[in-house]
């Protein structure tokens, strides 16, 4: 049973995804290099979803549904690095149809990540120092601790894994769950490059909003768009956008 119980290792998660999506006749679509994606153990028997965020979470990336096929997309975690802005919203200009609501709770704090190989070993990571750290408060903000099983190829993996996932976990910036555009407004209407963004964005493109209000600090802010949802009316075109600091 070596062939078995190898099944395809080393193989990357990217290419794993694509091929399972093929031979089940699912159309794909990529965002990123699928050859530099994380590699994979061994594939077992089971479900296809449960594949596909096997090589999602091994990866870090983000499975999505295209806008423009009835299918299945992946996009690799390099893909979500080092972005220009998909996005530009102008706060001064009008250009949102809510106010800007900027949440600091702790739902995605993770500063004690252990990360372990399916049928491995395992590799920890801690933040010990800064704002976010597992010391005690005012010095930091206590343990916020995290146990993962992977199936990635090879131990050595795994220290770059669990730190990656502390780095994440230890953004000290303000996430905006709700940032909500109408694309039937004026404001928007006379924008046309941001209306053609706003129609044609992905689940990980970078989202930036100008000039914000006085009661928020000064910087550009710059978000992720982890989901989004739309409502359609008679004279509106609601757009939501939950999003997470680009900034890691």
């Amino acid at each position: 049973l070596a062939d078995e119980t190898s099944a395809y290792v080393g193989e990357t998660a990217g290419r794993r995804f694509e091929r399972l999506c093929g031979e089940e006749s699912i159309p794909f679509r990529s965002i990123g290099d699928l050859d530099t994606t994380e590699p994979m153990g061994a594939q077992t028997p089971t479900k296809l979803l449960e594949l596909l965020q096997e090589c999602a979470e091994a990866d870090m990336g983000m499975l999505y549904e295209p806008r423009h096929v009835a299918g299945i997309g992946y996009r690799t975690r390099e893909a979500l690095l080092n972005q220009a802005a998909r996005i530009e919203i102008d706060y001064a200009a009008s250009e949102l149809a809510a106010a800007l609501d900027g949440t600091d709770d702790d739902q995605q704090i993770r500063n004690d990540v252990t990360v372990s190989r399916k049928g491995g070993s395992s590799a920890r990571a801690e933040i010990a120092e800064g704002p976010l750290s597992v010391q005690d408060p005012p010095a930091g903000v206590g343990r916020y601790d995290e146990a993962v099983t992977l199936n990635v190829n090879a131990d050595g993996r795994l220290a770059h894994l669990a730190g990656w996932r502390a780095h994440l976990g230890t953004v000290d910036e303000t996430r905006y769950p709700r940032i909500v555009v109408n694309l039937a407004s004026y404001e928007l209407q006379a924008n046309a490059a941001l209306v053609v963004g706003l129609l044609g964005h992905e689940l990980g493109d970078r989202l930036v909003v100008d000039n914000p209000p006085g009661w928020l600090p000064p910087e550009q802010i710059s978000q992720i768009i982890q989901g989004y949802s739309e409502v359609l009316g008679n004279f509106e075109h609601d757009m939501v956008l939950t999003c997470a600091p680009e900034a890691p």
